[in-house]
């Protein structure tokens, strides 16, 4: 009554097997398991704008389903026309993936819950990367920060996107020592040893003051 169509195989009186399932969405191409998109399987929706060789049609997902959802390894073309290529949970982002944006951001690390969270590496269309941990789709814990315009390397610790504590530095691709051309003052010509603060030591004196803060607050 509601204008949707099956074609295909059949078991017990339910869907078991391949077959088409035709929506007003859209349409499933791929196998069913008890009435369910189960397996391996593509979900079209119906679309003015085509992203596949079928006129009409937006291929929206293909890959592994199970129990009507997205699970397992799969590729989501959002209508925003960002992808998703990784493993996904009860129709949800969950485990490794790689996002890119319509923007042309790039993400690739750990997700859980549709979101950025774990471990991963976040690049900017402008250059910049981030290396580090992620909470709720927020830069959130330990991380390196890659400036491409400035060249400077930011090493801290990040909540909720704010930068809490930190150490700068120059970010130089593969360094090279150069021997100077008065070596007087220097041992081997080496520029003299200066004594300074511990920079890695004080970055995690900052950090274990953070999470002390956090933890007396809770």
């Amino acid at each position: 009554d509601d204008g949707s169509e099956y074609i295909g195989e059949w078991q017990d009186n339910l869907r078991n097997g391949n077959g088409n399932h035709y929506t007003a969405k859209g349409y499933y191409c791929g196998e069913f398991v008890d009435d369910k998109y189960d397996g391996q399987g593509d979900f079209y929706v119906w679309s003015n704008e085509t992203n596949c060789e079928q006129p009409g049609l937006w291929l929206l997902y293909a890959g592994m389903w199970r129990d009507g959802k997205y699970d397992g390894q799969g590729m989501l073309y959002s209508r925003d026309h960002s992808t998703y290529n990784g493993e996904f949970s009860a129709g949800k982002k969950c485990g490794q993936g790689t996002m890119v944006y319509a923007n042309e951001d790039t993400y690739v690390g750990e997700w859980d819950n549709d979101m950025r969270n774990g471990e991963g590496e976040f690049t900017k269309a402008d250059g910049d990367v981030f290396i580090g941990s992620f909470k709720d789709d927020k830069k959130h814990g330990n991380g390196v920060l890659h400036r491409a315009q400035s060249k400077k390397r930011i090493e801290g610790y990040w909540i909720e996107d704010q930068l809490k504590c930190a150490s700068i530095s120059d970010d130089i691709e593969e360094p090279k020592y150069v021997q100077p051309d008065d070596i007087s003052g220097t041992t081997d010509g080496l520029i003299p040893v200066i004594e300074t603060e511990d920079a890695d030591q004080v970055l995690i004196d900052q950090i274990d003051q953070i999470e002390e803060e956090q933890n007396n607050t809770m």
